[in-house]
């Protein structure tokens, strides 16, 4: 098991995200979680958000993972590339079909 594995079996990496905005040709600050799976929820939060620039303007946004941070050292470890994990758009047009099914 590699170091970053061990420490992110151990909770002592949280995961570092930003948002892409291709309108502005920039990755806005980025926010760290626990999970890849938190960090989307989050993002999909903002883009049903009819107030949230990422709902307004959703096809301009992009989820990116860009590393993990270590809690104990402070170090970054970024990855060789981003993680493209979804526009905006997408996220949203999937959480509201998921809403219009019928349980």
């Amino acid at each position: 098991m590699s170091q970053s594995e061990m420490n992110e079996a151990t909770g002592l990496t949280l995961r570092v995200f930003s948002v892409y905005d291709s309108k502005g040709e920039a990755y806005l600050q980025p926010f760290m979680q626990k999970t890849r799976a938190l960090a989307i929820r989050l993002f999909e939060q903002a883009t049903i958000d009819t107030d949230h620039d990422f709902s307004l303007y959703a096809a301009d946004y992009t989820l990116f993972e860009l590393g993990s941070w270590n809690v104990n050292t402070g170090r970054y470890e970024l990855l060789d590339a981003p993680i493209n994990l979804g526009t905006a758009a997408a996220h949203k047009a999937r959480l509201l079909a998921d809403a219009e099914v019928p349980s």
